[in-house]
């Protein structure tokens, strides 16, 4: 089995690495269809990767409310990269109606997890 004509074995098996790789190449369709197989679906780094694909209708089509969905499923896990991510989208109404007070929650939940240093609440305009 290959991917962009490399042997699998060759990369490491992970998919989300894959699909990662297949991202810096700009290959999104490759990266979408890694993303969204079963076997990751539950995964929360995956469905924020997804998120922004649906965002931004790369290898797939645009879907602002999918962005969303993703992003609250990773969000579910504990997963503090969605929740920095679903806090912009509500602070900015990005795919979702501007909701502040749920973007400080999240922000603040963040706050608590131990690696969030590139979470940072974004200042108002």
């Amino acid at each position: 089995m290959t991917l962009n004509d490399q042997p699998i074995d060759s990369l490491n098996s992970d998919p989300i690495d894959l699909a990662e790789i297949e991202l810096e190449k700009g290959n999104w369709s490759n990266a979408f269809r890694l993303l969204n197989s079963a076997d990751l679906i539950a995964n929360p780094r995956a469905q924020n990767v997804l998120a922004w694909l649906y965002l931004a209708g790369n290898g797939t089509t645009k879907d602002p409310l999918r962005t969303i969905t993703c992003l609250q499923k990773a969000v579910d896990k504990e997963y503090w990269p969605a929740m920095c991510n679903l806090a912009r989208a509500y602070q900015c109404g990005i795919g979702i109606k501007e909701d502040r007070q749920a973007a400080f929650k999240l922000y603040k939940q963040v706050e608590k997890k131990p690696r969030n240093r590139n979470c940072r609440r974004q200042k108002q305009r």
